[in-house]
């Protein structure tokens, strides 16, 4: 079957495995049979369970104080970072920068959604015209 649509046989054999359910016939008799809705629902179920943990409830003294920071005080989630990193503030319990713009993003922390520095335009000054560099240093 495997070699019919073109995927290797461990493919088929989790999904097998994931849309398989034990199901009941009158007097007690049970037997396995498989739906693909099971299967799709089961594989959606696991992909939602990947990825990193929220670190919200392991800091959420810093998390509260950000948002004091931003909302009262119109700070910059980089701010925030830097400061309480200088100051030594919440050892242990901070989330970094990228972190906290993730969570203004998904709307987890209040406020504006500010870009972070490395998104943001920079403005460049136009370089000058070199004959006018020369005329600013004294020969």
């Amino acid at each position: 079957m495997a070699e019919a649509i073109g995927c290797a046989k461990s493919t088929i054999s989790r999904e097998l495995k994931r849309g398989t359910v034990t199901q009941m016939k009158t007097g007690r008799a049970t037997f396995e049979a498989y739906f693909p809705e099971t299967g799709q629902l089961k594989y959606e179920e696991n992909r939602q369970a990947c990825g990193a943990n929220l670190k919200l409830d392991d800091a959420i003294e810093f998390i509260q104080y950000t948002e004091t920071k931003i909302l009262d005080d119109h700070w910059s989630p980089d701010a925030v970072c830097g400061s309480a990193t200088l100051h030594e503030q919440f050892e242990g319990k901070r989330v970094c920068t990228k972190t906290l713009y993730n969570y203004i993003e998904l709307g987890y922390i209040g406020g504006q959604k500010h870009r972070p520095p490395d998104e943001s335009a920079a403005e460049y000054k136009k370089a000058a015209d070199p004959s006018e560099q020369a005329r600013a240093w004294p020969q």
